[in-house]
């Protein structure tokens, strides 16, 4: 496909990269600039019957249905905050 501005994401939140990162990695909460830290982010603790839902997850994504994924991001989110909580 010819590169031109048919689909302008420059304002919009999917052209949000991490500044260092060379248009790698989206903008995240941590901060992480590095393609391989965060790949290993987004699977760590994704083992057993969280593996199979996130498989299940990417299928039903292939279909335009986010909702699985959604949630397991959720839950890799709320767990990569823990060690910042205020207790």
């Amino acid at each position: 496909m010819k590169k031109g501005n048919r689909y302008d994401t420059s304002q919009l939140i999917e052209n949000q990269y991490e500044d260092g990162s060379h248009g790698q990695v989206l903008k995240n909460l941590q901060g992480i600039k590095d393609r391989r830290a965060m790949e290993k982010l987004e699977t760590q603790n994704i083992e057993g019957e969280k593996k199979d839902a996130y498989f299940v997850a990417v299928r039903a994504g292939l279909d335009r249905n986010y909702k699985l994924m959604e949630k397991i991001f959720s839950d890799v989110i709320l767990r990569s905050l823990k060690p910042f909580e205020k207790k």
